[in-house]
């Protein structure tokens, strides 16, 4: 998890008890980078989640340097096969990594693995869930024209940053999907569950946000499917 100043310590506290009291699996270990100096207020909800989670490690960054460097930064810092990401305000259903950590088991050839969430939002309350692409050939026919990842659901076998692949620093919007193109143009094995995971919080702005970044998301989409499927 990536934490900043701006964010809301109401909902980052939510979000840190669905992932520890509120999971039938509790994580092997959480690692939560502080991206840059945060309020006194975020500082309080960090104290008393450290105090109550044994396993939990707090990376700070000295400056804002934006989401790509600190997911960078946490997965050097994470000692298990897989990363399980997590965004700050959504919420982790209770049988999250338990449903992600039984299916990788049974297939263990898998270097991501994502699913389904449950959009909401403090306004309107629960809306319709989203389900993804689930198998590799629905991934690749899927991805030149959408995003076929929910970013906060995704398991990431650590071995993928070992390896030299990681988030673009350079990229401040959708470096996610610049991370899946070159995931799949390596070759690497992916796919989505049909369940539900977590339920994902959605700012009133979200889509006059995403019209403002589509020339960045068609400049990242055009990369990738170059790198991907070739000219």
């Amino acid at each position: 998890m990536s934490l900043f100043s701006k964010e809301n310590p109401v909902y980052f506290d939510r979000s840190m008890k669905s992932i520890w009291d509120d999971q039938t699996r509790k994580p092997d270990e959480v690692v939560l980078v502080e991206d840059g100096p945060i309020t006194d207020e975020l500082e309080a909800v960090v104290a008393k989640w450290e105090k109550w989670i044994p396993v939990m490690k707090v990376v700070k960054l000295e400056k804002n340097q934006g989401l790509p460097v600190a997911l960078n930064e946490g997965a050097k810092h994470c000692d298990c096969d897989y990363i399980a990401r997590m965004d700050t305000d959504d919420i982790a259903l209770p049988d999250r990594f338990k449903i992600q950590e039984e299916y990788l088991l049974l297939h263990p050839d898998l270097a991501v693995l994502g699913g389904g969430c449950i959009e909401f939002c403090d306004e309107d309350g629960d809306m319709e869930p989203r389900i993804m692409p689930m198998t590799m050939k629905e991934i690749l026919v899927a991805i030149p024209k959408s995003c076929p990842f929910i970013h906060p659901t995704v398991f990431i076998k650590k071995k993928i940053f070992d390896d030299g692949i990681e988030y673009n620093p350079l990229s401040r919007k959708y470096q996610d999907l610049e991370l899946w193109f070159n995931i799949l143009a390596a070759g690497y094995q992916v796919a989505n569950i049909e369940g539900l995971l977590i339920k994902f919080r959605k700012d009133p702005n979200t889509y006059v946000k995403r019209n403002k970044a589509a020339k960045t998301e068609l400049m990242i989409a055009l990369r990738g499917i170059k790198k991907l499927f070739g000219p």
